[in-house]
């Protein structure tokens, strides 16, 4: 028996998303195979914070660093930075869906800031440094993206 749920993990709760021009030269390192969309210079990064909760087959926290990339002609995000405070959800985005998922603890406090803190060598902090958000959150080294296999999550 995994420690995850078999897939499809049936998940529902909430997400905050914020996304960002930044500079292609700024921008996080991507996936094998894929390369940054670009648009005068910029490419879009995007950081999420979610809270699956309610009917999810796994409750947990979850915070996130996405850079929209081609795959061939194909438009994808690719993940490259993720943490979450379940075990469950790291073994199985890992093995499933080969998401990089990387350990955390949470502080949260609803009304103010979320601050997380890795439990490896990474860093990772909500909300971003204003003045460089590509980069206020970011691992000390690549994290390639989820595999390309078919994700069946919804």
């Amino acid at each position: 028996m995994t420690p995850y749920p078999e897939e499809p993990w049936h998940l529902a709760g909430q997400m905050y998303l914020s996304l960002w021009l930044v500079p292609a030269r700024e921008l996080p390192p991507v996936a094998d195979g894929t390369r940054p969309v670009t648009v005068a210079g910029r490419g879009a990064v995007g950081a999420a914070w979610v809270v699956y909760e309610n009917d999810s087959v796994l409750h947990y926290n979850e915070l996130l660093r996405a850079v929209l990339v081609r795959d061939g002609r194909r438009p994808r995000v690719c993940v490259t930075d993720i943490w979450v405070d379940s075990a469950a959800s790291m073994a199985g985005g890992r093995e499933l869906w080969g998401i990089p998922k990387e350990m955390a603890d949470f502080d949260i406090d609803r009304t103010m800031a979320v601050r997380a803190k890795p439990r490896r060598r990474t860093r990772a902090c909500w909300p971003p440094r204003p003045s460089n958000p590509a980069s206020g959150c970011r691992a000390a080294g690549p994290s390639p993206i989820a595999s390309r296999r078919p994700s069946t999550a919804r």
